[in-house]
């Protein structure tokens, strides 16, 4: 996919002037496309495990810890994530930087916690951790009837497709979730702030530019012309001082 898409968009300027005119928009788009991406990696996760390469029994109890799994589905689609930062490979030279994990803020590591809910939502979809029933029972009762599997509730809620595709629908809109606000705290940061003033206020501020008018612009006799010559009573003229 990605070939043919590079193909069309770059050289052409058509990225260029995308991310130019509309970046928020970009953003949303790709926040999707790394819903998609992600979210098939953590639902193609338990299979990988129990196929593992550390023996039938190992693998068995790895696939079966939900602790394992939810972990492995964080790091499985953040970690990469955190090589680029900390070696500052998106950069033009590379330098040791710090992962945005290390920053602590929700929308900083959503990268990581959103990959663990996404693990713990699948697994809680396919019913393959008895710890996970009650969330499931809780699911069963949000989700469309036409979506679930009729049974006794022993089973998985939904089938493995519709499973994958709840979690990819749910990890993209965080992400998209996380473009959004920060578009609207960058708006907001870079907005003019207005000053409210009481009536009171606005007075006192048109009085003092009228005197600072007055001390600036005074009205001095004599100056830039000649005097105007005034008459005494008896009849002589003088200068006004």
């Amino acid at each position: 996919m990605y070939p043919p898409i590079y193909l069309l968009l770059v050289p052409t300027g058509i990225a260029r002037y995308i991310v130019s005119t509309a970046p928020t928009l970009i953003n949303l788009f790709g926040a999707y496309i790394d819903g998609i991406t992600r979210g098939t990696t953590i639902t193609a996760l338990p299979k990988a495990l129990a196929a593992g390469a550390y023996g039938a029994a190992a693998s068995s109890a790895l696939s079966s810890n939900l602790w394992t799994t939810s972990l492995m589905s964080g790091l499985a689609v953040a970690s990469g994530g955190w090589v680029v930062q900390g070696l500052g490979l998106h950069e033009s030279e590379w330098k040791v930087g710090r992962p945005a994990i290390l920053s602590g803020s929700i929308l900083d590591t959503l990268d990581l916690w959103s990959g663990i809910l996404i693990g713990v939502l699948y697994a809680a979809l396919t019913r393959s951790h008895a710890a996970l029933n009650p969330a499931g029972d809780l699911l069963a009762q949000v989700l469309p009837a036409d979506l679930l599997i009729k049974g006794d509730g022993s089973k998985a809620l939904v089938e493995p497709d519709t499973a994958r595709a709840i979690s990819v629908l749910v990890l993209g809109s965080l992400l998209a979730a996380r473009v959004v606000t920060k578009s609207v705290v960058s708006y907001k940061a870079g907005a003019p702030k207005v000053v409210k003033q009481t009536r009171e206020q606005m007075l006192a501020e048109l009085l003092d530019d009228k005197d600072t008018a007055v001390v600036k612009n005074p009205i001095q006799a004599g100056s830039g012309s000649k005097a105007t010559p005034r008459k005494n009573k008896k009849g002589s003229s003088s200068k006004s001082p």
